[in-house]
């Protein structure tokens, strides 16, 4: 009998930080690395403006990537986060469509470029 991996396994073994997001910047999802990496719960996270954790270089590559229908690699970026520490991380965002075509969303993949 084969065994199933279920989608929220899989978005949380990833070894990036993904955080998904509506037009407006309001968290929807974020896995266990993106958790890590602002210092934020999902509970805390959900139904806030990714401001109140991200950087706003983020939310600069997100709002291009929705803009331009497509994705968006940004470059090299070393924000200092909530803790006072500073990281190295790539944003990447593509952005999200509703069946219907309808801009959703976007979605954001910071690549940690610290190792």
């Amino acid at each position: 009998m084969r065994k199933k991996v279920s989608h929220k396994e899989l978005f949380d073994t990833l070894p990036e930080s993904i955080v998904i997001m509506d037009k407006d910047f309001t968290v929807l999802e974020m896995n266990d690395f993106a958790e890590s990496t602002f210092r934020i719960s999902r509970e805390k996270a959900y139904g806030k403006r990714s401001s109140t954790f991200m950087p706003v270089e983020v939310e600069e590559v997100a709002l291009m990537a929705m803009a331009e229908s497509r994705t968006i690699f940004g470059d090299e970026i070393n924000p200092v986060l909530r803790g006072g520490e500073r990281i190295a991380i790539q944003p990447v965002a593509t952005p999200l469509f509703a069946l219907s075509g309808e801009l959703k969303g976007v979605i954001l993949l910071l690549k940690d470029l610290s190792g």
